[in-house]
C-alpha cells in the first residue's frame, strides 16, 4: 500500500515545446505495431503464470481487435499455439473483456469453438494451423487453463497500467531535445507545475509516471507505515478484477463497497476478510458486483467526486473478520489522527513493490489552507489532504479506493497525489462527509 519514502499516481515534470510527432519507443526485445508494442515469450507457462508475467514485463497477454493485428501476431511466433489474454473464467460462455481492461469486439474462433469439450477450458490460444496456409491461421481455441503454452504479451508503448490506469510511452521532439512523455487514460488527470491542467494536444508537456506493477509475496513494510495485525481492518476490501488486486474498497454495510470513481470497472470481484491476498486463511469472502455506480458527477479529468458506491451480489456474512465502517456524522478537522489502509506499492523512488500482506499507516489530517497551497488550482471541496507535509510516507499505486478512517468513521477515499512520499505534497482523498446524503440515496433506490 502504502510508501513512506494504488491505485495514487506517481507524477514528474518535463517541461518543453512539442511538435507534432509521435514515434515508436518501445522497450528492447519488444515489437511494435499499431502503437501497441507486443513480446513473444517462448517460456511454456500455465496461463495465469504468463499473464502475471507479462504484467511483470509492463504488460498483460494480448489482446486482439482485428484480423491485421492477428496476423502480425502470428508472424512473431513459431509455436502451435500461445495464450493471448482472454477468459471466461468468472462466468462460462461468456467472453467479454481482455486482461488489459479493454472489450473483446473482434473474435476469430476455430471451427467448433469455443466448445468447453474437456471441460473447465477458460483460457483463449490463438493457434496456427497450418503455417503453409494463411487461411488455417489466426484461429481462437479455448482450453484448460492449466496447460503450458509459449504466450503473447502487449502494451502501449511498451509500458503498463498501474491500478486504473494504462499509460503510453512516446517521444516528442522539443525546443530543448527529445522528451519522453506518457499518453494517460480516462481517469487520470494531466497536471503541470503551475497547477493547471493540460495534455499533449497542448505545448506544455508533462511526464506522468504510472510506476509499474510487480508482485511480490515477502515481508516488505511501508517505508513509515507497517503491516496492520491481522484482521484489524475488517471493513478493508480488495477490488480484484478476478486476477489480480487493482484498487481498495471499504464495506460500508453488508451489501456495499466505497471506493473510487477511477477504479470503475464493470465487474468487479470484492474480497472481504483478507489480510493475505496470496494466502487462503479461511477467514475470506470473495462476492462479485450486482451493480457498480460512479459518482453523476465524477470530473476524469481532475478527479472530483472521486468515489463510486459497488452493490454485491449476495451480503457479506458480517463477523469478526468482516465488519462495516460507520460513514462520518462531521467532517474532519486539522490534525484529527487517522489510519490509511491497503495492500498498494511499498517503495518509492521508480521501483515497485506490491505487498502481499496488508498495510497500514497513522497520519493526521492537514489543514486544508496548507492542502490547496501544496496543489494550487486543483483542490476542490470535495477533495481533502492526509499525510505528512515533510514527506517519507503516503499511500501510493494500489491503495486508490481504499479508506481513510478517523476516530472509527470513513473520512477519506484515497483518490490522487504527486510522486508517492514526495515531500510537501501529501495524499489527497475525496472528502466523504459531502457524499452522505448522495450514498444513503443511492443505497436506498438500488
Amino acid at each position: 500500500m502504502i510508501s513512506a519514502s494504488v491505485h495514487l499516481l506517481s507524477i514528474v515534470f518535463l517541461i518543453g515545446q512539442t511538435t507534432e510527432s509521435i514515434m515508436n519507443n518501445c522497450l528492447s526485445g519488444w515489437l511494435y505495431h499499431g502503437d501497441h508494442c507486443y513480446l513473444y515469450v517462448t517460456t511454456a507457462r500455465n496461463w495465469r503464470e504468463s499473464e502475471h508475467y507479462c504484467v511483470k514485463k509492463g504488460g498483460h497477454l494480448a489482446s486482439v481487435h482485428s484480423k491485421s493485428e492477428e496476423e502480425f501476431l502470428n508472424t512473431m511466433h513459431k509455436s502451435v499455439s500461445v495464450w493471448i489474454g482472454g477468459s471466461d473464467a468468472a462466468e462460462e460462455g461468456k467472453w467479454s473483456q481482455w486482461t488489459d481492461g479493454s472489450s473483446i469486439n473482434y473474435t476469430n474462433w476455430g471451427k467448433g469453438e469455443p466448445n468447453d469439450k474437456y471441460r473447465n477450458e477458460d483460457c483463449l490460444t490463438l493457434r496456427v494451423v497450418n503455417l503453409a496456409k494463411k487461411a488455417d491461421t489466426d484461429q481462437w481455441n479455448d482450453v484448460r487453463c492449466s496447460e503450458l503454452r509459449p504466450s503473447l504479451c502487449k502494451t502501449g508503448e511498451g509500458f503498463m497500467r498501474t491500478c486504473c490506469f494504462h499509460t503510453q510511452l512516446i517521444k516528442l521532439q522539443s525546443t530543448v531535445g527529445t522528451l519522453l512523455i506518457y499518453i494517460k487514460e480516462e481517469g487520470c488527470p494531466w497536471l503541470a507545475p503551475n497547477g493547471s491542467q493540460t495534455g499533449v494536444d497542448m505545448k506544455t508537456v508533462i511526464l506522468l509516471a504510472l510506476l509499474g506493477v510487480a508482485w511480490a509475496s515477502g515481508d516488505d513494510k511501508i517505508v513509515g507505515g507497517y503491516e496492520c495485525p491481522r484482521h484489524s481492518v475488517p471493513y478493508q476490501a480488495s477490488l480484484s478484477d478476478g486476477y489480480f488486486h487493482f484498487c481498495g474498497g471499504s464495506l460500508i454495510s453488508s451489501e456495499w463497497v466505497v471506493s473510487a470513481a477511477h477504479c470503475y470497472k464493470s465487474r468487479i470481484l470484492v474480497r472481504l476478510g483478507e489480510h493475505s491476498l496470496n494466502g487462503n486463511e479461511g477467514t475470506e469472502q470473495h462476492i462479485y458486483s450486482a451493480k457498480v455506480i460512479k459518482h453523476p458527477y465524477y470530473n476524469n479529468q481532475n478527479l472530483d467526486n472521486d468515489i463510486m458506491l459497488i452493490k454485491l451480489s449476495r451480503p457479506a456474512a458480517l463477523n469478526s473478520y468482516v465488519q462495516t465502517v460507520s460513514l462520518p456524522s462531521r467532517c474532519p478537522v486539522a490534525d484529527e489522527p487517522c489510519m490509511v489502509s491497503g495492500w498498494g506499492n511499498t517503495v518509492t523512488g521508480g521501483g515497485t513493490v506490491m505487498p502481499d500482506r496488508l498495510q497500514c499507516l497513522k497520519q493526521p489530517m492537514i489543514d486544508d489552507r496548507i492542502c490547496k497551497n501544496a496543489y494550487p488550482h486543483l483542490m476542490t471541496e470535495n477533495m481533502l489532504c492526509s499525510g505528512f507535509m515533510h514527506g517519507g510516507a503516503s499511500s501510493c499505486q494500489g491503495d486508490s479506493g481504499g479508506p481513510l478512517v478517523c476516530g472509527g468513521q470513513l473520512q477519506g477515499v484515497v483518490s490522487w497525489g504527486y510522486e508517492c512520499a514526495m515531500k510537501g505534497h501529501p495524499s489527497v482523498y475525496a472528502r466523504v462527509c459531502r457524499y452522505n446524503s448522495w450514498i444513503q440515496s443511492v443505497m436506498n433506490s438500488n
